[in-house]
């Protein structure tokens, strides 16, 4: 079992991978790069959630790694997807468009949350490595 002070690092150490993406890797995308570094991050991505899913319990140095993977690789998307809407999306109802978009998103986040709480109250060993 992870300590108070472990778990209580965790949002600290998302904030600041998401920040650390913001600032210094993502004023350096290059608009002809965006769909690459959509590519880049949703691997990056996906390999983070990969090893925060392997890694075993109370193991903090992979559960850090995996929170760093993922906070950085989505502080990347969001932002080139926000970028990709933006330079795709003109006319009339573009700002429809792109709420709709945000609106999509957040409820399919908390779909997957609610879903995988009823999941782990079935099995919470399930989720443990």
């Amino acid at each position: 079992a992870l300590s108070g002070i472990s778990l209580g690092m965790v949002g600290g150490i998302y904030a600041g991978g998401t920040l650390f993406s913001m600032l210094l890797i993502n004023p350096r995308i290059k608009a002809n790069k965006l769909y690459a570094f959509t590519i880049i991050s949703s691997v990056l991505s996906i390999a983070g959630f990969i090893l925060l899913m392997l890694c075993p319990q109370g193991n903090t140095v992979l559960l850090f790694a995996a929170i760093i993977i993922i906070s950085v690789s989505y502080g990347i998307l969001k932002t080139i997807a926000d970028s990709v809407l933006a330079l795709q999306m003109t006319g009339r109802h573009s700002s429809t468009l792109y709420s709709f978009s945000f609106i999509l998103s957040s409820v399919l986040g908390i779909a997957a949350i609610q879903i995988l709480q009823l999941l782990y109250a079935c099995s919470p060993e399930g989720f443990h490595g």
